[in-house]
């Protein structure tokens, strides 16, 4: 398949019509998702060259893209009425005494002082006002992701969290996901979350719409793991801990958030497996205090994390994510 690829590339003349584009973005990406970055991530390079290609073999790709940007605009509009201040969204009320502090843009030292050094979560506000996705003719809307990614496959969760039993994954474009699960064109009744993903890695044209925290450069280590998080109203990720230090990241609509210190580990009754010991076996929305009593005295801390804002989590703090509407966040782990 890639050796015809190549050949197509060197030597067709003709167009490549929509159809061609998305039958070879399927065979690439599936190569992409399931195997090995093989021979200078080859199947990588293929890809943004078919990009190319097709972008400008489609003469009327400049209209389009103008007219889906214009549409964005009001597509965003539609967005915000999916927000928790809206009707239909749900609603949760902020205990005042626990809710996570914001702090607008500090300075490096004051950032590491106050809140790295001491393994506090902070909500940092003004860091995100200059990202083109946030601001802007290219500010992320429905019809800007997919126009930027329809095509592309990705991996997608179903079910209403990875330690239910039905739980299950499935690859699908990126438009295919958006018509099943936000726009729920078909009635259908599972919850799909594109979650955890290297989107950017997948699709450079997204990740120019958004910038590396600068805060990052106060860990030991320069690489930084970027992963999208995309999906309807409710989905929801279980009370877990993460190695490495977090910045979660608001691109549209708003979660809410949970943390527990890890002075509460034992209150929150990690599974005892490997696969999920970073995961606890309590149902944060409907706690068994029977099974669990200790979890009645783990204190916690909450917010409700707004579109361009910018979540501190430090690593191994207990967390507990639901999207209150139609949600795209980025999260960056560094260490």
């Amino acid at each position: 398949a890639v050796l015809s690829i190549c050949k197509y590339i060197t030597e067709t003349k003709s167009d490549m019509d929509e159809d061609l584009y998305r039958d070879i973005t399927k065979t690439i990406d599936t190569g992409i998702l399931m195997g090995a970055p093989v021979f200078d991530n080859v199947l990588d390079r293929l890809m943004h060259a078919f990009s190319d290609i097709y972008k400008n073999s489609v003469k009327s790709v400049t209209v389009n893209k103008r007219k889906l940007i214009d549409e964005g605009k009001h597509i965003d509009a539609k967005t915000k009425k999916a927000f928790p201040s809206a009707a239909g969204s749900e609603k949760i009320i902020i205990n005042s005494d626990k809710e996570i502090k914001r702090c607008y843009r500090p300075s490096l030292e004051t950032f590491k002082h106050q809140y790295l050094d001491n393994h506090t979560a902070v909500i940092l506000t003004g860091l995100m006002d200059h990202w083109p996705a946030v601001n802007g003719s290219k500010s992320w809307s429905l019809d800007r992701i997919r126009s930027m990614a329809g095509h592309r496959l990705v991996p997608v969760e179903i079910g209403s969290k990875y330690t239910e039993e039905n739980w299950t994954q499935s690859l699908m474009t990126v438009s295919e996901f958006i018509e099943k699960f936000i726009n729920n064109s078909s009635g259908c009744t599972s919850t799909g979350y594109l979650a955890q993903h290297q989107l950017f890695d997948q699709i450079p044209e997204m990740r120019e719409d958004i910038i590396i925290p600068d805060y990052c450069c106060l860990g030991s280590e320069d690489e930084v793991d970027i992963n999208a998080w995309f999906g309807p109203q409710g989905t929801v990720s279980p009370l877990h801990q993460d190695p490495k230090e977090n910045f979660l990241t608001q691109v549209f609509g708003e979660k809410y958030i949970r943390l527990y210190s890890t002075d509460f580990t034992k209150h929150v009754y990690p599974h005892e497996t490997m696969l999920l010991k970073n995961t606890s076996q309590v149902d944060i929305e409907n706690p068994d205090f029977e099974r669990f009593p200790l979890f009645r005295n783990a204190s916690y801390s909450e917010c409700i994390l707004k579109a361009g804002e910018m979540l501190y989590i430090p690593k191994e703090h207990w967390h507990f994510v639901k999207s209150l509407s139609i949600s795209f966040s980025v999260s960056f782990w560094w260490k």
